[in-house]
């Protein structure tokens, strides 16, 4: 399996192997992992640089910092930053997109900020002007270090002022905090900034970044580079107080916490005072996120209702220990939740021996032990939350016994159901934990690197998933070695050599579990070669020996998508139905969006979707990018049907641009050649849209044609030709089934109107 087993692969080193330094003389204009461009510096801090750049997929402009990979201490900083960054999903952190090694540097995608360093205005600045900014700052430190990270240098340049007053917070190379690897004797920060404690090397905590927080604010009210802390400016004697204990010498002297210092200013949050019912109707409402997939909402008010009894009057203080917890935070008024820390404290009757072991203080390996056939069991019943949460209660302990075999361990079945959810958040979530070892061994670096390798074929980027699939060396575990055939397999389809790796894969599926895999790959390459009915009942093969639910129904998803294509609608429905309803069941968001989705497509096939539902775009949008691309096509082709032209631009827009981001061209041709014609395109345009019809698969091209003849320019004689040469890979019975957007019977009727 070449690319794959790779016997000839170096050993992966626990330190990045040393590549060639990266020249500073014009980077500019190149690619960075085939998807991002450099265009320009922004900054350069010690040894790093930043650029900007625009990211293809999404054409977002993003900042790349680089780190160059010269030491162990360059390395450890970039490590701790990417692992920092992947944790803090939180209002106020600097968006995390990206990272990975070129030219012997580590370099980290962020999104690019607007706005100006704190405090967002020339100095100095009056207390009244300066107070909206000193909160929203502590307002982003307190979710910072109530999810257990100190900055360890918070600085102006650091702090960034939206022009709305917005702030953000960045680089986070020396944080400290409980989710990362510890680290002793680090001088580290900026000296004007530094609490007095940080110089001597010791642990720091939360006051030392409340100690460069008062600086800060001392430096904006005064203008001066090393303010005495008996010059505060024109803030008020109560604010001076305040001040002057931020920047007290000793850390025993300064407030607690970043809550303490807003409850002083009078920023602090009250605590709840709710007076409804303690139930999940009753308690969903106060909480934010998506319901429709993810079921944020819901399953948090069914927690929360749990672990108070039904009891309204405990809800206000559960709610204020969660977020002091850092489980729930503030946004706009409502609660946004982890999910994962939620399954943490909904205890369910098949954990409490578990439970009972840790509470115990049983032996370190009965424990993983315990946790290990816990999470089997869970994950053979397709509960992937719930699976990571048995594994997140013994993880603490594996690491604090300092045994790295039973660390790894869990973070192998961590690794497998990460996979397992093809969900971005989910795969940064288990390297998230990966970069949290005190030491990263090949074993550890080459589950990160198939990690890394699943998230660049959901991106729609083979080559990248490919080069990590490299570094991905033989694990000796059964589940993460299919996992990569299944990512070498998909990485093959975005770089046109999908049959060829599937044959290749042939010979490797040896076991009645790959075997089954195996079929499902096939299946899906007999689908996008148009052989539908081949598809479906190589899936359906595969779906009656999968050995763990969700596995079962991502095979009768994909059997029933090939269905689809066929125009068993009823039969898709069915199928469809059932999967959803069982996927929620379990937790499982994608499969859920990718059935729900599957349903819509097959009503709008039927001729009875009704009304667009923008809810459903909402909802995919914020599970998977493909999922998102096939519900706005969905609803584009619904409202075009539907004659809401404006809308129809809109959606098949953003569908077009879905598509062609995760890697299928062929819905962007067909979604692009939909704008054209619902807005109407001059020639030139509908030329190139058309140039590229023969290179898609036959429904796509015929339907693209179709559609291009529908906009305002002249149409090409002989597209219908090429339309109908394309259309004998159906057969003529299936003319009349409604596709995509057309049938092949409207594409081809050169008198069809709307």
């Amino acid at each position: 399996m070449t690319g794959v087993t790779r016997g000839t692969l170096p050993a992966v080193q626990e330190t990045l192997p040393s590549l060639s330094p990266r020249s500073d003389a014009s980077p500019f204009g190149r690619k960075v992992a085939g998807r991002f461009v450099c265009h320009g510096p922004l900054e350069r801090g010690g040894s790093s640089r930043v650029e900007w750049g625009e990211d293809t997929l999404t054409g977002a402009r993003v900042a790349i910092k680089w780190i160059p990979l010269g030491s162990a201490r360059t390395l450890e900083q970039a490590r701790r930053e990417v692992t920092t960054l992947r944790w803090l999903a939180v209002p106020g952190v600097v968006r995390f997109i990206d990272d990975g090694v070129e030219d012997g540097h580590w370099y980290i995608v962020m999104e690019q900020l607007s706005g100006a360093p704190f405090p967002g205005a020339a100095l100095p600045v009056r207390w009244e002007r300066l107070r909206p900014v000193a909160v929203g700052l502590l307002e982003v430190l307190a979710r910072v270090h109530h999810a257990g990270i100190v900055h360890g240098d918070l600085k102006p340049g650091n702090v960034y002022v939206g022009a709305t007053g917005g702030i953000t917070v960045l680089d986070f190379g020396i944080a400290t905090g409980r989710l990362l690897p510890p680290v002793g004797g680090m001088v580290a920060g900026t000296p004007r900034y530094m609490a007095p404690e940080s110089w001597e090397g010791t642990l720091r905590d939360v006051r030392a970044d409340l100690y460069a927080v008062g600086v800060m604010l001392l430096e904006a009210l005064t203008n001066a580079l090393q303010p005495a802390a008996a010059d505060t400016g024109d803030a008020p004697e109560e604010v001076a107080a305040l001040l002057r204990r931020l920047v007290a010498p000793a850390p025993a002297d300064r407030p607690a916490s970043a809550a303490e210092v807003l409850d002083a200013l009078g920023a602090a949050p009250e605590d709840l005072r709710f007076e409804g019912e303690a139930t999940i109707a009753g308690l969903a409402p106060l909480f934010a996120g998506p319901e429709l997939f993810l079921h944020h909402p819901s399953e948090a008010a069914r927690v929360l209702g749990a672990v108070c009894g039904g009891d309204p009057r405990r809800v206000g203080p559960t709610l204020a220990s969660w977020e002091r917890a850092g489980i729930v935070h503030r946004d706009d008024g409502l609660y946004r939740v982890d999910r994962l820390a939620l399954e943490a404290l909904d205890e369910r009757p098949d954990e409490a021996g578990l439970r009972a072991m840790l509470r115990a203080n049983a032996d370190p390996s009965t424990i993983v032990a315990e946790a290990i056939r816990l999470a089997d069991l869970q994950a053979t019943a397709g509960h992937a939350l719930r699976t990571i949460a048995a594994l997140e209660l013994a993880l603490p302990l594996a690491r604090a016994s300092k045994d790295m075999g039973l660390e790894a361990r869990l973070l192998a079945r961590w690794s497998v159901t990460g996979l397992g959810q093809e969900s971005p958040f989910a795969l940064r979530r288990a390297r998230c934990e990966i970069g949290r070892c005190a030491r990263l061994t090949p074993q550890l670096a080459a589950m990160d690197a198939l990690l890394h390798a699943l998230e660049a074929v959901l991106a729609g980027q083979g080559a990248l998933a490919e080069a990590r699939l490299l570094d991905a060396q033989p694990l000796g575990d059964e589940e993460l070695e299919i996992w990569r055939a299944a990512i070498f397999a998909r990485a093959a389809r975005h770089q046109h050599r999908e049959a060829e790796a599937i044959a290749e894969l042939e010979a490797w599926a040896i076991t009645p579990y790959r075997r089954a895999r195996w079929s499902g790959w096939l299946g899906a390459l007999r689908y996008r070669q148009g052989r539908y009915a081949e598809a479906a009942e190589l899936h359906l093969a595969a779906a009656a020996v999968m050995p763990t639910e969700d596995r079962r129904l991502g095979a009768l998803r994909n059997a029933a998508f090939a269905l689809l294509e066929l125009g068993e609608l009823a039969r898709v429905h069915a199928l469809l139905r059932e999967v959803a309803e069982r996927a929620r069941a379990l937790g499982h968001a994608l499969l859920e969006a990718h059935a729900t989705v599957g349903v819509r497509m097959a009503e709008y096939r039927a001729g009875h979707a009704g009304a667009p539902r923008l809810d459903l775009v909402e909802g995919a949008a914020a599970v998977a990018p493909f999922v998102a691309a096939l519900c706005l096509g969905t609803e584009a082709a619904v409202a075009w049907r539907g004659g809401d032209l404006a809308l129809t631009v809109d959606l098949a827009e953003r569908a077009a641009r879905g598509f062609t981001s995760v890697g299928e061209r062929h819905g962007g041709v067909l979604f692009r050649a939909l704008v054209c014609a619902a807005r109407g395109a001059d020639a030139a345009t509908v030329a190139a849209v058309a140039a590229e019809a023969d290179g898609l698969a036959p429904d796509f091209a015929v339907q693209t044609l179709g559609l291009l003849r529908l906009a305002n320019a002249a149409p090409d004689p002989g597209w219908r030709l090429r339309a109908l040469e394309k259309a004998a890979a159906r057969p003529r019975e299936q003319w009349a089934n409604r596709l995509d957007v057309l049938s092949f019977e409207e594409a081809l009727d050169p008198c069809w109107r709307l």
